[in-house]
Protein backbone atom coordinates (compact mmCIF):
# COMPACT_ATOMS: atom_id res chain seq x y z
CA UNK A 1 0.00 0.00 0.00
CA UNK A 2 2.91 2.28 1.00
CA UNK A 3 4.24 2.11 -2.77
CA UNK A 4 0.59 3.13 -3.95
CA UNK A 5 0.31 6.30 -2.02
CA UNK A 6 3.71 7.12 -3.56
CA UNK A 7 2.85 6.29 -6.55
CA UNK A 8 -0.40 8.64 -6.04
CA UNK A 9 1.75 11.41 -4.78
CA UNK A 10 4.32 11.10 -8.01
CA UNK A 11 1.46 11.28 -10.67
CA UNK A 12 0.32 14.00 -8.34
CA UNK A 13 3.33 16.08 -8.66
CA UNK A 14 3.16 15.25 -12.49
CA UNK A 15 -0.14 16.48 -12.62
CA UNK A 16 0.27 19.85 -11.17
CA UNK A 17 3.41 20.06 -13.55
CA UNK A 18 1.43 19.77 -16.66
CA UNK A 19 -1.13 22.04 -14.95
CA UNK A 20 1.63 24.92 -14.29
CA UNK A 21 3.14 24.57 -17.80
CA UNK A 22 -0.85 25.06 -19.14
CA UNK A 23 -1.59 27.98 -17.20
CA UNK A 24 1.69 29.51 -18.43
CA UNK A 25 0.72 29.33 -21.67
CA UNK A 26 -2.71 30.76 -21.39
CA UNK A 27 -1.39 33.11 -19.24
CA UNK A 28 0.96 34.65 -22.00
CA UNK A 29 4.17 33.91 -20.27
CA UNK A 30 4.98 32.03 -23.09
CA UNK A 31 5.79 28.16 -23.76
CA UNK A 32 7.81 25.84 -21.38
CA UNK A 33 11.31 26.68 -20.82
CA UNK A 34 14.23 23.91 -21.35
CA UNK A 35 14.89 23.39 -17.54
CA UNK A 36 10.98 23.15 -17.24
CA UNK A 37 11.07 20.24 -20.26
CA UNK A 38 13.76 18.73 -18.29
CA UNK A 39 11.67 18.85 -15.05
CA UNK A 40 9.08 17.09 -16.58
CA UNK A 41 11.79 14.32 -18.30
CA UNK A 42 13.41 14.01 -15.25
CA UNK A 43 9.49 12.48 -13.85
CA UNK A 44 8.93 10.37 -16.91
CA UNK A 45 12.26 8.32 -17.90
CA UNK A 46 11.41 6.08 -14.91
CA UNK A 47 13.86 3.56 -15.65
CA UNK A 48 16.89 6.39 -16.02
CA UNK A 49 18.00 5.13 -19.60
CA UNK A 50 18.30 7.89 -21.57
CA UNK A 51 15.38 6.99 -23.66
CA UNK A 52 11.60 7.64 -23.50
CA UNK A 53 9.67 4.76 -24.31
CA UNK A 54 6.24 4.53 -25.54
CA UNK A 55 4.75 3.35 -22.31
CA UNK A 56 6.24 6.13 -20.26
CA UNK A 57 5.39 8.64 -22.90
CA UNK A 58 1.36 7.24 -23.16
CA UNK A 59 1.84 7.82 -19.24
CA UNK A 60 2.97 11.36 -19.83
CA UNK A 61 0.04 12.07 -22.68
CA UNK A 62 -1.99 10.55 -19.59
CA UNK A 63 -1.18 13.14 -17.00
CA UNK A 64 -1.21 16.19 -19.42
CA UNK A 65 -4.97 14.88 -20.47
CA UNK A 66 -6.29 15.02 -16.68
CA UNK A 67 -4.59 18.44 -16.47
CA UNK A 68 -6.47 19.20 -19.27
CA UNK A 69 -9.47 18.21 -18.24
CA UNK A 70 -9.25 19.73 -14.75
CA UNK A 71 -8.54 23.13 -16.66
CA UNK A 72 -11.28 23.24 -18.78
CA UNK A 73 -13.81 21.88 -16.06
CA UNK A 74 -12.38 24.49 -13.37
CA UNK A 75 -11.53 27.79 -15.51
CA UNK A 76 -12.55 27.21 -19.36
CA UNK A 77 -16.30 25.87 -19.09
CA UNK A 78 -17.66 28.15 -16.11
CA UNK A 79 -16.11 31.07 -18.42
CA UNK A 80 -18.16 30.31 -21.55
CA UNK A 81 -21.03 29.68 -19.26
CA UNK A 82 -20.54 33.48 -17.82
CA UNK A 83 -20.42 34.71 -20.87
CA UNK A 84 -23.62 33.55 -22.23
CA UNK A 85 -25.29 34.50 -19.14
CA UNK A 86 -23.36 38.23 -20.01
CA UNK A 87 -24.44 37.96 -23.44
CA UNK A 88 -27.96 37.18 -23.05
CA UNK A 89 -29.06 39.46 -24.63
CA UNK A 90 -27.36 38.80 -27.81
CA UNK A 91 -27.79 36.33 -29.92
CA UNK A 92 -25.00 36.30 -31.91
CA UNK A 93 -22.75 36.05 -28.83
CA UNK A 94 -24.83 33.56 -27.60
CA UNK A 95 -24.64 31.57 -30.28
CA UNK A 96 -21.21 31.54 -30.59
CA UNK A 97 -20.80 30.54 -26.55
CA UNK A 98 -23.20 27.88 -26.87
CA UNK A 99 -20.81 26.49 -29.70
CA UNK A 100 -18.08 26.63 -27.86
CA UNK A 101 -19.12 25.63 -24.80
CA UNK A 102 -20.67 22.60 -26.73
CA UNK A 103 -16.92 21.83 -27.80
CA UNK A 104 -15.06 22.21 -25.06
CA UNK A 105 -17.82 19.91 -23.18
CA UNK A 106 -16.65 17.06 -25.75
CA UNK A 107 -13.06 18.17 -25.55
CA UNK A 108 -13.51 17.87 -21.86
CA UNK A 109 -15.09 14.01 -22.31
CA UNK A 110 -12.18 13.25 -24.73
CA UNK A 111 -9.38 14.71 -22.17
CA UNK A 112 -11.36 12.44 -19.20
CA UNK A 113 -10.85 9.16 -20.77
CA UNK A 114 -7.47 9.57 -22.42
CA UNK A 115 -6.22 10.67 -18.36
CA UNK A 116 -8.01 7.03 -17.41
CA UNK A 117 -6.14 4.96 -20.33
CA UNK A 118 -8.94 5.22 -23.06
CA UNK A 119 -5.67 6.71 -25.08
CA UNK A 120 -5.42 5.48 -28.81
CA UNK A 121 -2.21 3.69 -29.57
CA UNK A 122 -2.35 5.45 -32.31
CA UNK A 123 -2.18 8.42 -30.72
CA UNK A 124 0.60 7.20 -28.67
CA UNK A 125 2.47 6.53 -32.16
CA UNK A 126 1.83 9.53 -33.70
CA UNK A 127 3.42 11.34 -30.67
CA UNK A 128 6.47 9.09 -30.92
CA UNK A 129 6.79 9.64 -33.66
CA UNK A 130 7.24 13.37 -33.57
CA UNK A 131 9.76 13.08 -31.01
CA UNK A 132 11.67 10.51 -32.77
CA UNK A 133 13.43 12.99 -34.46
CA UNK A 134 16.77 10.51 -35.78
CA UNK A 135 14.31 7.83 -36.64
CA UNK A 136 15.88 5.20 -34.79
CA UNK A 137 12.55 3.90 -32.36
CA UNK A 138 13.83 5.97 -29.71
CA UNK A 139 13.37 9.33 -27.86
CA UNK A 140 16.40 10.72 -26.84
CA UNK A 141 16.33 14.18 -23.83
CA UNK A 142 17.42 16.16 -26.16
CA UNK A 143 14.68 15.20 -29.23
CA UNK A 144 12.04 15.66 -26.66
CA UNK A 145 13.56 19.18 -25.12
CA UNK A 146 13.59 20.18 -28.86
CA UNK A 147 9.88 19.32 -30.00
CA UNK A 148 7.78 18.86 -26.71
CA UNK A 149 5.99 22.16 -26.87
CA UNK A 150 5.08 21.47 -30.35
CA UNK A 151 3.70 17.68 -29.73
CA UNK A 152 2.14 19.10 -26.21
CA UNK A 153 1.30 22.70 -26.20
CA UNK A 154 1.24 23.15 -30.24
CA UNK A 155 -3.14 23.08 -30.34
CA UNK A 156 -3.25 25.43 -27.57
CA UNK A 157 -0.62 27.92 -29.17
CA UNK A 158 -2.63 28.09 -32.15
CA UNK A 159 -5.78 28.80 -30.41
CA UNK A 160 -4.31 31.05 -28.24
CA UNK A 161 -3.16 32.49 -31.74
CA UNK A 162 -6.24 32.79 -33.14
CA UNK A 163 -8.04 33.92 -30.05
CA UNK A 164 -5.47 36.98 -30.31
CA UNK A 165 -6.03 37.56 -34.04
CA UNK A 166 -9.90 37.89 -33.14
CA UNK A 167 -8.91 40.36 -30.59
CA UNK A 168 -6.99 42.68 -33.33
CA UNK A 169 -9.67 42.26 -36.11
CA UNK A 170 -12.58 43.22 -33.11
CA UNK A 171 -10.08 46.42 -32.28
CA UNK A 172 -9.31 47.14 -35.87
CA UNK A 173 -12.99 47.26 -36.87
CA UNK A 174 -14.12 49.25 -33.16
CA UNK A 175 -11.27 51.46 -34.47
CA UNK A 176 -13.30 51.70 -37.79
CA UNK A 177 -16.75 52.49 -36.46
CA UNK A 178 -18.09 49.01 -35.85
CA UNK A 179 -17.47 45.96 -33.94
CA UNK A 180 -16.01 42.76 -35.41
CA UNK A 181 -18.74 40.20 -34.88
CA UNK A 182 -21.88 42.62 -34.96
CA UNK A 183 -23.56 41.08 -38.45
CA UNK A 184 -26.52 43.08 -39.90
CA UNK A 185 -29.56 41.02 -40.86
CA UNK A 186 -29.70 39.89 -44.33
CA UNK A 187 -32.05 42.28 -46.33
CA UNK A 188 -35.28 40.18 -47.88
CA UNK A 189 -35.62 37.93 -44.54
Amino acid sequence: MAGSASSDEQRAARHRMWKLLSRQLIGGLGAPREAQLSALWSRYDADHNGCLSKGELGMMMADYAAARADELEAEELPSLQRMMEEHDDNPFVRSLAEARLLSKRAELELYRAQSHGALPAAAVEAAFKQLDTRHDGRVFRDDFLAHATDVFFGIQMERLQAMKDLESADVAAAQQGGAAGELEEPKGR
